[in-house]
């Protein structure tokens, strides 16, 4: 408009008003993504996309102090409250109006302390044998603790913060091997894991009669099994070795005694030896070695001399 004289006002002329609208947040990853159950306040990394200077991160609903660093990336205090008790935390970030809106959330897992493995009881099992209960022994069991065999979940019984049994099926120790244990408490990491062996089975009896049952000490036995040997060989020497292509066999008898045996022959599936005279009666184990690996075991009735006739 201008003033008279004259003047007089000029055309119109449309202006159009936008208003620029906060992006809606993206939360892509948490450093760290876990934590132990206790621990003292932390500073945690948000990263995501269309982050700005007023985003807020929040854990469960309620805001944390937060601190924005770029376009992606937010960092935001975890009070030791939060952490005070072991379960699963909702992390997400609100961005204010106008436009803005909340982010998807992701999980901060508050974990227990991982339970740690001492000892297996039976500390290795016989490959073919019937279904057993394994015990657990070590420390930071909680009621709810879940086993796995090989990597695969696997119930567990809760007997004390020391102990627990797992069920092995005969499926488990079918064949030889060994069977990797851990175990879990709710919202724990997963413990170490203890190895259980599974060896082949020996079957023993006597080289003269292949009778089975009580076999006296100082006689010649036989074992029957798989891979005891790598090859054949037939000892030809007048003393007797303990060991023939890096075989040899240990017999553990009542008293505790532990003894190589002197061998005649050995096979794949068949070894010849001598029971040592000094065997005490009673339960034994004999146990098969090659290079120093146990590939097979079993018990051995060690009976009395039989009398001459």
């Amino acid at each position: 408009v201008n003033p008279i004289p004259g003047g007089g006002i000029s055309n119109a002329l449309n202006v159009t008003i936008t208003s620029s609208n906060n992006p809606a947040p993206t939360i892509s990853s948490l450093s760290p993504n876990s934590v132990n159950v206790g621990a003292a306040s932390f500073t945690l990394t948000v990263n995501g996309g269309n982050l700005i200077a007023g985003s807020q991160v929040e854990v469960n609903g309620a805001q944390r102090a937060t601190t924005y660093v770029s376009s992606t990336q937010l960092t935001a205090t975890i009070l030791a409250a939060d952490i005070a008790t072991a379960g699963i935390l909702q992390v997400g970030v609100r961005t204010p109006a106008p436009g803005g809106g909340v982010s998807a959330t992701l999980p901060l897992n508050v974990n227990m302390p991982a339970p740690v493995l001492a000892s297996l009881n039976p500390a290795a099992v016989i490959a073919g044998g019937p279904a057993l209960t394994l015990t657990v022994t070590g420390s930071g069991f909680l009621s709810g603790v879940t086993a796995q065999v090989n990597g695969v979940g696997r119930s567990a019984t809760f007997v004390s913060a020391t102990q627990l049994t797992i069920g092995l099926t005969t499926a488990d120790i079918a064949t030889a091997g060994s069977l990797n244990i851990a175990v879990a408490n709710p919202f724990s990491l997963l413990s170490n894991i203890i190895t259980l062996p599974v060896y082949n089975r020996v079957t023993t009896v006597s080289a003269a009669s292949y009778a089975v049952g009580d076999q006296p000490p100082d006689s010649l036995l036989a074992a029957f099994g798989l891979s005891l040997a790598p090859g054949v060989e037939i000892n030809t020497s007048t003393t007797l070795p303990t060991q023939l292509l890096g075989t040899w066999v240990v017999v553990r008898d009542s008293a505790g005694a532990a003894r190589r045996q002197s061998l005649f022959f050995v096979a794949p599936q068949q070894i010849n030896f001598h029971l040592h005279p000094d065997t005490a009666p009673g339960q034994a184990t004999v146990t098969v070695f090659v290079n120093n690996n146990i590939v097979a075991t079993s018990d051995l009735q060690d009976g009395p001399i039989a009398p001459d006739i």
